[in-house]
């Protein structure tokens, strides 16, 4: 059990080393969702994560140009840019 602590003009948590191990959060970048039970915690997701793996498997797999971009198009790159 924790509890909100002040930290400067902001407040925040103590999470014990433990769970952040258990929830493999360690030296990640977080995001903070709101959602109807409270707030949840979680690795920040690279949206481009996995293309450079995905482009080499389509070239071996003799995919031309057209059929590998056609997948990188429905991904959701939009939610990357922050302006």
């Amino acid at each position: 059990m924790t509890s909100l602590i002040q930290i400067g003009n902001s407040q925040g948590i103590r999470i014990p080393k433990h769970l952040i191990t258990q929830a493999n959060l360690e030296n990640k970048e977080l995001e903070l969702v709101v959602v109807e039970e409270g707030l949840l915690l979680k690795p920040k997701k690279n949206v481009r994560s996995g293309w450079a793996d995905f482009t080499c498997k389509g070239i071996q797999s003799g995919l031309d140009n057209q059929e590998i971009m056609c997948d990188f198009e429905s991904s959701d790159i939009e939610n990357e840019w922050e302006w």
